[in-house]
């Protein structure tokens, strides 16, 4: 017969000395992994690496889609034809995207009646039938008022690159789309003698210079703005740079920085410059009106125009001066009360 363990570290032994194994005798155990939690362990592994994936696509998404909005772009030149809103119309523009949309009734006519007459150019359907239209970034928003435009693709007579053509990022009035001719730079000044002089010498300046591009020959134009101080004259001088658009564009280069310096000078001066001075004027108007105040506190008159308190009062004394004031204030309007009543018995 076995004998049970009475400690943890005692070995069962059989009572006999049998080959077969006893019911006692020990036997090993491996503990389940559910109760290890290595299942949680994995699954907040894999979570978290699928949220670093999700991350980093969603930045890999923002940085394409931003880096497409500032790609360079080309140029188009796109003339549209009977069927637009607007025949014959020619526009510079750059292509951002294209997409099928639903067209009117009317206008799914007018596709049907095209698609019957096989007039309707190549690619302007999808495969569904709807068509397509592409949206220019046409800018000079100050002449056209939108800086984008839909244009169907049934619509356009003609779509060609323009390498002459060029964009520049304004910081005023957004994109230009153009052709440069020339490049003008514009200063106000005062000028010494009579206006009558001032013409004569435009005159002769005019014809200096124009048929170069150089930085130091140009044509200059001025025009009369009005007299000036001590007898001088206002005048507007401008320096005109007329060449093709590749000589315009290289002057435009040379005299970008210095024409960004001076709009990054006026710049400072509206924000910082004009800020201090308002300032200053308004700290003195405040002074001018708190001695106003004062003044007025210290010559008060009643109705006769007898002067109650003559100089001005110190703030030391105003607190008692106001008391003595607001209780003779109620001794005068307390007699004519009482003499009212007496005469009313």
């Amino acid at each position: 017969m076995a004998s049970i363990p009475s400690s943890p570290g005692q070995q069962v032994t059989p009572a006999s000395g049998g080959a077969g194994p006893s019911k006692w005798q020990a036997r090993s155990r491996s503990t389940p992994l559910a109760s290890r939690g290595e299942p949680m362990v994995w699954l907040t592994g894999g979570a978290l690496a699928i949220c670093a994936v999700m991350v980093v696509a969603l930045l890999t998404i923002v940085v394409i889609g931003g880096a497409r909005a500032f790609w360079p772009r080309t140029i188009e030149r796109v003339t549209l034809n009977d069927r637009a809103v607007t025949p014959g119309q020619v526009f510079l523009g750059s292509v951002v995207r294209s997409d099928s949309y639903s067209p009117a009734p009317a206008e799914r006519e007018t596709i049907e009646a095209l698609q019957a007459a096989g007039k309707m150019p190549a690619g302007a359907l999808d495969e569904e039938g709807l068509p397509i239209r592409s949206l220019y970034r046409v800018g000079n928003k100050e002449f056209r008022g939108q800086p984008f435009v839909w244009v169907p693709v049934y619509h356009i007579a003609s779509a060609t690159l323009e390498p002459s053509a060029t964009l520049l990022e304004r910081t005023a009035w957004g994109v230009w789309h153009g052709y440069p001719q020339a490049v003008r730079h514009s200063v106000e000044r005062t000028v010494p003698g009579p206006a009558s002089a001032v013409v004569l010498k435009e005159a002769a300046a005019a014809g200096d210079g124009a048929g170069g591009i150089d930085e130091r020959a140009a044509r200059v134009e001025r025009v009369v703005l009005g007299d000036g101080p001590d007898g001088t004259v206002r005048v507007r001088e401008t320096r005109v740079w007329d060449a093709s658009a590749e000589q315009a564009m290289a002057v435009f280069r040379a005299q970008h920085a210095a024409a960004r310096a001076r709009a990054a000078e006026i710049e400072e001066i509206k924000t910082t410059e004009i800020g201090r001075v308002n300032r200053g004027l308004e700290h003195e108007r405040l002074l001018v009106r708190a001695a106003e105040i004062r003044h007025q506190r210290g010559l008060a008159t009643d109705e006769s125009g007898v002067v109650k308190v003559t100089g001005v009062i110190p703030d030391s004394l105003r607190w008692p001066v106001s008391l003595a004031a607001g209780l003779a204030l109620l001794g005068y309007l307390e007699n004519p009360l009482r003499h009212r009543g007496i005469d009313d018995q």
